[in-house]
């Protein structure tokens, strides 16, 4: 499973979508402006942070631009991008800003890393109740220093139990140990398991608020699958398919139809679980298809079977509605009109 489906597939809940408490500024705002300033405009707030060192709106909008995707690959780029997030994690640490844009790979430059780590680490130790602090913190280490980070997020979901996303963040994080190339099936049903413990316990604290319940069915239902708990992740199937929903309510039906096919294929029904891909695939073409990708999981399995013809079905529907990847489906179709697997195809899951 690549990274980047991990996230979607088992980590619908987004960073975005987390409602602990905020420290209201406007820095996430200028974080989004900055994305895109132009050549000059840059220039000329580097020039205007060398008089305003502590200006936080303009740190956000230059942390914004070196953050683009776009400049990825730029090394300068990136260097800039690290100085900054160090500054605001030194200097404002409760920024909204670092709430899900502080990213620092250990790989990429080792240094920077260390040093947001240890100035985390400082900050909670001189603030052990700073939940903020906690949050921020597990969210820099997120994936880099595993252990560390779930230690963290658990020792915020023990001051504030009731607050569900501490389990939110706990289930994704435990959920990319599910699959990979060095999880045995074993490793892969454990981590399945902490992670469909965590969105149950999320599940339960949204109470009321059918909205937060409805989005994490996707979730739900994927990760009981995974943990081989079939009559839990048929329930929230079915759940998610009689969603009413309506901003996911594609979504959910897609993952729905998705989750029962594999139910069918892992109980042997080939016929079944055909049927419940191109439902899956049935989705209305409109803009609320735009932000998630199809899943291929279920098509993959049925591939292995032999099922070549429903497969390229799926793929043409999937090409008619998710329009932004019309490219990449049709040379898969091409691909596997002439027997030929796509490298891609396996992984994304």
């Amino acid at each position: 499973m690549s990274v980047l489906r991990s996230l979607t597939a088992f980590g619908s809940v987004s960073l975005m979508l987390l409602t602990g408490p905020l420290i209201a500024d406007e820095t996430l705002s200028m974080f989004e402006a900055g994305e895109n300033l132009s050549l000059e405009e840059v220039a000329a707030l580097e020039r205007m942070l060398e008089a305003e060192p502590d200006d936080k709106s303009i740190r956000a909008r230059l942390l914004g631009y070196y953050s683009g995707i776009d400049r990825i690959r730029d090394r300068a780029a990136q260097e800039a991008k690290h100085k900054h997030t160090l500054w605001f994690i030194r200097r404002a640490p409760e920024s909204e800003v670092l709430r899900w844009n502080q990213e620092i790979e250990p790989c990429n430059d080792p240094a920077a890393y260390v040093d947001g780590k240890r100035l985390w680490l400082e900050h909670l130790e001189r603030e052990p109740e700073n939940l903020v602090f906690y949050r921020h913190a597990a969210q820099f280490m997120f994936l880099r220093d595993e252990d560390l980070s779930i230690d963290l997020l658990r020792q915020g979901q023990d001051r504030e139990p009731s607050n569900p996303d501490w389990a939110i963040q706990l289930g994704l994080i435990h959920s990319f140990g599910i699959s990979g190339p060095a999880v045995s099936e074993a490793m892969g049903i454990e981590a399945a398991q902490q992670a469909l413990a965590q969105y149950e316990m999320a599940y339960e604290i949204q109470g009321d608020d059918r909205a937060m319940r409805g989005h994490l069915l996707r979730s739900l239902a994927e990760v009981a699958f995974a943990a081989g708990q079939d009559d839990k992740a048929l329930e929230f199937a079915r759940q998610a398919l009689s969603s009413d929903q309506a901003w996911d309510q594609a979504e959910l039906a897609h993952v729905g139809n998705i989750v029962l096919g594999k139910l069918a294929l892992r109980r042997g029904d080939v016929k079944q679980a055909r049927a419940k891909l191109l439902s899956a695939a049935a989705v209305s073409p409109d803009s609320a298809v735009a932000w998630f990708s199809p899943d291929f999981s279920l098509a993959s399995s049925l591939l292995e079977r032999g099922q070549k013809k429903a497969v390229l079905r799926y793929l043409r529907l999937c090409s008619r509605t998710w329009t932004d990847e019309r490219d990449r489906l049709e040379e898969w179709i091409v691909l596997l009109r002439n027997d030929r697997v796509p490298l891609e195809f396996g992984q994304i899951y």
